[in-house]
């Protein structure tokens, strides 16, 4: 995935499309960091196995140790998980009308190979008492960034321990320049009042860089974002883009490739689309957002296909 402020954004609110706001984590979550720590501490992480069934542990000394360990790892996950989505398949196929009752293999989850821990500042705006716990808390634990792009400057800023700080003011006015891209849209479209999602997270920012001692406009971001608005399609030409639309396709061509080569059903789109919806149904993909694609759907890609 490109990397884009948004996506980080997304990231360090934690959100999840299954069932969150995004309206909401970013009204009372998007705050700036005040540290950064490693994803994996001590050069080493547990994985699952496949070809074991164990947990194992890795170790590594360097960079480049690491990533040679990771990618052979992930490797091997794709290779089970791609015999899971055989098994389960097979396992379906006939029995779409009692999906609960066909007990399915858990894929396992692939190592996040870029990435670290970011801790977030105390809110200085006073949250709702009517919120739940879990966003009034929310700041109180370390957060979760997967990003290359980020990962690679971070590494460059460890190499020289004296710019860590500056790599988090960085950080900070890279996330801060993205939110006074969105009051400026805001205001040109006449959508800009105290209630909007943006108010109470560009007052936090601007609060710790005054309470840090920095001047804003003389931070560099860390990853600077094109200005360039957005194209917008003429009126009736389409739809807003969906990022996310590729990988939901690319599953369900992985899905069908599967298919044929298990040579079960009756051997054609029709059957398939029935088959992979059940699939989808039964074991949704993390990385599927959005509700699963209906039959007519499916059919419609798979006919894409020669």
């Amino acid at each position: 995935m490109s990397f884009t402020v948004m996506n980080i954004i997304r990231q360090l609110v934690a959100y999840d499309p299954r069932s969150d706001s995004l309206d909401d984590r970013i009204r009372y979550c998007l705050l700036p960091i005040t540290g950064v720590e490693p994803l994996y501490p001590g050069n080493k992480t547990r994985f699952d196995n496949p070809k074991t069934g164990k947990k194992e542990t890795l170790k590594w000394v360097n960079e480049d140790e690491r990533l040679d360990m990771f990618r052979i790892a992930n490797r091997r996950i794709e290779e089970y998980n791609y015999e899971v989505d055989s098994y389960n398949l097979v396992q379906l196929w006939g029995n779409e009308d009692k999906m609960h009752e066909v007990e399915l293999k858990e894929k396992l989850p692939l190592l996040n190979t870029y990435g670290f821990n970011v801790s977030l500042t105390e809110p200085n705006i006073q949250i709702p008492n009517d919120l739940s716990d879990k966003l009034r808390t929310f700041h109180r634990d370390p957060k979760p960034i997967y990003d290359e792009t980020l990962h690679k400057t971070w590494l460059d800023a460890i190499d020289q321990k004296c710019l860590i700080d500056d790599w988090i003011s960085q950080f900070n006015k890279m996330i801060f320049n993205r939110i006074q891209r969105n009051i400026n849209e805001a205001k040109k479209l006449g959508s800009w009042d105290e209630g909007n999602i943006w108010n109470r997270p560009n007052k936090e920012f601007i609060n710790w860089f005054h309470i840090e001692g920095f001047e804003q406009k003389y931070i560099y971001p860390l990853v600077p974002e094109s200005e360039a608005p957005a194209r917008i399609a003429p009126e009736g030409a389409g739809r807003k883009p969906d990022p996310n639309k590729e990988i939901r396709e690319g599953h369900v061509r992985r899905l069908y490739t599967i298919y044929k080569e298990k040579d079960v059903g009756d051997q054609n789109k029709s059957d398939a689309s029935r088959i992979i919806h059940a699939s989808l149904q039964k074991n949704k993909p993390k990385d599927w957002e959005g509700k699963v694609y209906e039959i007519p759907t499916i059919r419609n890609i798979l006919k894409k296909i020669k």
